[in-house]
């Protein structure tokens, strides 16, 4: 995703460029601030917001660590995971399978 280049790597786009390059996964917030580069202190803010804003779905518990995926059913991620191929150069292309059986080429 090019969210990281068209927002000048502020952190909520680094994590959703990470979010958005792996939305079938689940992360917790130290997988989250790890892949991204963003610090943890700053991922528990993202993720309130996103969460805040239904970007994010918590999906699970593992010991003490809440797990968070893309909101797959949000028509605001829908439309940012089909607006954001066309901000990356052309290249390699993925099938992401969205919920009812709409797929999203990358």
């Amino acid at each position: 995703m090019a969210f990281t280049a068209i927002f000048e790597g502020s952190p909520h786009a680094r994590v959703l460029d990470f979010l958005a390059e792996h939305a079938q996964f689940d992360y917790n917030i130290s997988e989250l601030a790890k892949h991204s580069g963003v610090a943890r202190p700053t991922v528990y803010k993202v993720v309130a917001d996103f969460l805040k804003k239904g970007l994010l779905v918590e999906t699970r518990k593992v010991g003490n660590s809440q797990l968070y995926q893309l909101n797959l059913d949000s028509e605001v991620v829908r439309q940012l995971l089909e607006v954001g191929p066309a901000l990356t150069p052309a290249g390699g292309k993925r099938r992401l399978k969205l919920p009812g059986g709409r797929a999203w080429s990358r």
